[in-house]
């Protein structure tokens, strides 16, 4: 186990916020502590901790901004694992005969999202000029930041694929 992940483990055990700050994960802990109803102890920060070790504080706080608007509960820490494999996902060398990358907001998952939200009343976005920034949420659905409608060009690109399948 990494030092650093060990001070934090120690932090979390000795409910220590201010350890936990010090040690650069105070506004991942933050914002998992405020954003929801339940009371949420550093003791329960440990859990998160050892799943997301070695990762980007930074990066974490980003999709816990992501996914707070759209969380009735306080995220797990696998759902921010998850996350953090849409904004940052692992590089893939250029002709890696694994498989090619698919993007998150490109899935079947995504599209069926986008087709259901639909489906329960979610507007698409109108605005005018479109967005050049979107956000991402857990399911890869995009969202534009101005009227929080779903993206336009996703939504055309589930539309299509809930056609193809309908072809098939």
């Amino acid at each position: 186990m990494e030092k650093k992940t060990s001070k934090l483990l120690d932090a979390c055990a000795a409910d220590d916020p201010q350890a936990i700050r010090r040690l650069g994960w105070g506004n991942v802990f933050d914002l998992l502590r405020v954003g929801w109803a339940k009371r949420f102890y550093p003791a329960d920060f440990a859990v998160y901790v050892r799943m997301l070790a070695g990762k980007d504080p930074a990066k974490i706080e980003e999709v816990i901004v992501q996914i707070a608007p759209h969380a009735e509960y306080r995220p797990t820490p696998s759902a921010l694992a998850g996350g953090l494999l849409i904004i940052d996902p692992p590089p893939i060398s250029q002709g890696d005969p694994r498989r090619a990358v698919v993007r998150v907001d490109q899935t079947d998952r995504a599209y069926r999202a986008v087709l259901l939200a639909v489906a329960c009343g979610q507007e698409v976005c109108d605005c005018i000029p479109r967005p050049t920034d979107v956000t991402v949420d857990v399911d890869g659905v995009l969202w534009c930041p101005g009227c929080d409608g779903i993206e336009t060009g996703q939504y055309d690109q589930a539309v299509e694929w809930q056609e193809a399948l309908g072809a098939q």
